[in-house]
């Protein structure tokens, strides 16, 4: 899996990763679910934005496909939803924590010291940017030729942008947690756990987190995702490292969807909002 991983973003996507560049960015625009309604509106997914995401996740499909209600008002999930994901019962409600980052409510103080103060702010943010993909998931990333050296080549390029550069790399973790394997919930737990400790503060979610044992599932999983974030963190400059804060904003916005897209089993939607759940806490942390 490393190797890859390796082979996937240092060969393949080198051009790319090679030819970043620092700009000062609204990080929020870069993200339709956690875009805020004056973006511009010639941002990559024209129109979309978190005015028109967010409700998409309240339709009926997605209670019955989940079998409980979501709701964007409450800061913490209920307890009814942190039994079933096996979250502690102040776990941050990541659909809230959307609604917020959007500025779709009125701001939490915490949440609006995220987005306007501080060193690092979402709405100016000094971050690296470069030419993303945009889709990366394994879908998208064929293999042929040998089963054990197999050739990697990447398809559909219709979301191919400038963008921030840790979009490609969450989107594809978020793949991974969330489709790749059919977790049970002792499994679910564990990965939750490790992932919310990775982003526990500082930069700690770019160091590299040992991978779980317990299933080969767990361990795959886990093995790729250290590689992902090893990768991500020589992306950075020494003195402007990518930090936590964009990880866990990037992560959130390219995991939660997986709980409201159609075509998702019930286990890809409850990983996905554990996810979403565990990122959404980390930025608030980070915020207080």
């Amino acid at each position: 899996v490393g190797d890859a991983i390796d082979r996937l973003f240092l060969r393949i996507l080198r051009p790319w990763l090679s030819n970043t560049t620092r700009s000062l960015l609204d990080l929020r625009w870069e993200y339709p679910l956690l875009r805020p309604t004056t973006a511009s509106d010639e941002l990559p997914g024209l129109g979309l934005n978190a005015a028109t995401e967010l409700p998409r996740f309240f339709e009926t499909r997605v209670s019955e496909a989940l079998g409980i209600e979501l709701n964007s008002s409450r800061q913490t999930l209920s307890h009814e939803v942190t039994a079933l994901l096996g979250l502690p019962d102040d776990s941050i409600n990541p659909l809230w924590m959307v609604s917020q980052i959007a500025e779709l409510e009125d701001l939490d103080p915490a949440v609006e010291a995220l987005i306007y103060e501080g060193n690092a702010p979402l709405a100016a943010t000094s971050a690296l940017r470069c030419i993303v993909h945009g889709d990366l998931h394994g879908e998208n990333i064929l293999c042929t030729g040998s089963s054990e050296v197999p050739d990697l080549s990447l398809i559909d390029f219709e979301t191919t942008h400038l963008g921030h550069v840790c979009k490609d790399f969450t989107r594809l973790e978020s793949a991974i947690l969330c489709r790749t394997f059919d977790w049970t919930d002792k499994e679910r737990a564990a990965l939750t756990e490790w992932i919310a400790d990775s982003l526990g503060g500082g930069n700690r979610a770019l160091l590299d987190p040992g991978p779980l044992t317990g299933s080969v599932g767990l361990e795959r999983a886990t093995t790729a995702v250290a590689k992902l974030r090893s990768v991500l963190r020589r992306c950075g400059q020494e003195l402007w490292p990518i930090t936590t804060r964009e990880l866990a904003m990037a992560l959130l916005a390219n995991a939660l969807p997986y709980a409201r897209y159609g075509d998702q089993n019930r286990s890809v939607r409850l990983m996905a909002l554990a996810l979403g759940s565990v990122a959404a806490g980390s930025l608030l942390e980070q915020a207080t």
